[in-house]
């Protein structure tokens, strides 16, 4: 019996059913909870999409899905965005990477102020986090642009460059910017600036959080910059070659689930969306550039699910996946093949 498996693998990375944990029934009745010495196949990481995993102890197997994606998976949620601003343009960014949608209860923000080691100010999270969702605290009078995606106005955001605060999860400290207790004086340093009149962005690279802070983690952006927030990602650098990264998505797209998207059409799309988003800028450039068969195709198809979701749904706040190339390649095929065939070959009389 299987009592827990990872759902999600990373494109690129052997399948080695790291996290799975089942539990064996032997013929006398007792009981054992295996988590090592046993083998793991059927996942071929070079195929986005659902599959199907056996893991295999001895004369037993289990089999459980999982889901090769370009997602790298964090081990908690974190903090991936700090803005401290001019005026009250102070904000906060959380980010669930986890791979799974996350109860906030039982999560807080604790700020510290001037070097003092006793919390100031103090915001519990309550609701839910979808995966690869963020979520803001921001000042309650900080400009517009700052207030964007789901957030919350808090004076936990009362902080200046020299002030430390920590995200914890059921009273223990799992994430810290600053050092608690330690007053630097106006700020710290980061990178070639600091915590003071900057945006500071979580690097890439992070995949969880750290009750220690490093500064290397941060890329720093000018005073005032919003333009990062309320969106957060951790490109998946594992990867055999940003060729083939390109290519399983070319696929995914065109024989994955984007062939099935009849019936879920924005469905399709933000997890194709997604998909793309997760991937490496050099996957991402190949995909939109490369003249292969494959590739035409995909960025057709892509461009008429797009289209096909803009003039049926109009979600807000929707990315698109650099449509100006997808339309080129979908306005050349009308102009060789018809209209007429193409939408009746691709998305767009497909009925949500």
């Amino acid at each position: 019996m299987l009592k827990s498996g990872n759902p999600n693998v990373p494109f690129g990375e052997n399948f080695v059913g790291e996290g799975t944990e089942f539990e064996l029934t032997w013929s006398s009745g007792a009981k054992t909870t295996i988590t090592s010495g046993f083998t793991a196949s059927g996942v071929n990481t070079k195929v986005l999409g659902p599959q199907t995993a056996t893991i295999t102890y001895e004369t037993f197997s289990v089999t459980y899905n999982v889901k090769v994606t370009n997602q790298v998976v964090a081990s908690d949620l974190f903090i991936s965005e700090y803005i401290e601003g001019s005026g009250n343009n102070k904000a906060i960014e959380l980010y669930n990477g986890t791979g799974e949608d996350i109860d906030l209860n039982g999560y807080e923000i604790d700020l510290y102020s001037n070097g003092s080691s006793s919390s100031s100010q103090n915001l519990e999270l309550t609701g839910t986090l979808a995966n690869g969702k963020t979520i803001q605290v921001v000042n309650a009078d900080a400009t517009p642009e700052f207030k964007v995606g789901t957030y919350i106005e808090s004076t936990v955001t009362y902080f200046n460059g020299d002030d430390a605060f920590a995200l914890s999860k059921n009273g223990v400290k799992i994430d810290v910017f600053g050092v608690i207790g330690f007053d630097p004086g106006s700020s710290w340093t980061v990178g070639s600036g600091n915590t003071v009149n900057h945006t500071l962005v979580r690097k890439g690279t992070v995949n969880g959080p750290s009750a220690t802070v490093d500064w290397a983690e941060w890329d720093v952006h000018p005073e005032d910059t919003a333009t990062y927030l309320g969106a957060h990602s951790i490109p998946n650098t594992n990867v055999f070659t940003y060729e083939e990264q390109a290519t399983a998505f070319a696929n995914y797209v065109n024989s994955g689930i984007g062939l099935n998207a009849e019936g879920n059409c924005e469905v399709v799309l933000t997890e194709l969306e997604n998909e793309y988003n997760f991937m490496t800028e050099d996957a991402q450039l190949e995909f939109e550039t490369s003249p292969d068969a494959v590739f035409e195709s995909a960025r057709v198809r892509f461009a008429y699910l797009q289209a096909w979701v803009a003039a049926n749904v109009t979600p807000p706040g929707r990315t698109s996946i650099k449509v100006e190339t997808n339309n080129v390649a979908a306005i050349t095929l009308i102009g060789i093949i018809g209209l007429s065939t193409l939408v009746g070959y691709y998305f767009i009389n497909k009925k949500d």
